[in-house]
């Protein structure tokens, strides 16, 4: 069955087997027909679920100069680099914050 974008509904069995059965994102793209995408999503999803979907190795992505990239902020949003490195640290720390109040509520077992 197609979606409304034309992309193939993979159910949840044979989306599971998928990547069970993969050694990375681009195999279960192949398996399947979704986007890579579309797949890094679902499994977000169901982790976020408690489903233990494994992990896949990871890219090595594109290297970002923090220092570059806070200079070029500050300079579109007219305010000095301090500012923009404290509103990045404040973000930083929220993040950690949250990602430490779900570690410390997440099921285990």
């Amino acid at each position: 069955m197609a979606s409304k974008k034309g992309q193939k509904h993979v159910d949840m069995t044979a989306f599971l087997a998928a990547i069970e059965s993969a050694s990375n994102v681009a195999e279960v793209a192949e398996k399947t027909g979704l986007k890579q995408t579309s797949i890094l999503a679902r499994m977000s999803k169901y982790r976020s679920m408690g489903i233990p979907v494994k992990n896949f190795p990871r890219g090595g992505g594109a290297r970002v100069d923090v220092d570059a990239a806070l200079e070029q902020l500050a300079a579109l949003r007219g305010v000095n680099v301090a500012e923009v490195r404290k509103d990045g640290k404040k973000l930083k720390a929220d993040a950690d914050k949250r990602a430490a109040d779900k570690a410390a509520t997440a099921p285990t077992g």
